[in-house]
């Protein structure tokens, strides 16, 4: 199995919720990054990834579908 990134941010504080998100639905996950993006906020060259193990991908599209539709 291999990692795939299904979302990236400057700062890793903005995928926090949704790795909680996924990790409630047992779905494990980690932010890549996590750490040099805090340490050195100020470069934009470095991006903390949310990645997911790419068998997970149709039931992490599926609940990221069913919560923005709840929301909309």
């Amino acid at each position: 199995m291999k990692l795939i990134t299904i979302k990236k941010a400057h700062n890793p504080a903005e995928l926090m919720a949704l790795k909680g998100l996924l990790e409630a639905n047992d779905i494990p996950c980690f932010i890549k990054n996590e750490n040099i993006t805090q340490v050195m906020n100020y470069m934009v060259t470095f991006v903390a990834e949310l990645q997911i193990m790419d068998a997970d991908e149709e039931r992490v599209r599926a609940l990221l579908e069913e919560v923005e539709a709840s929301t909309a």
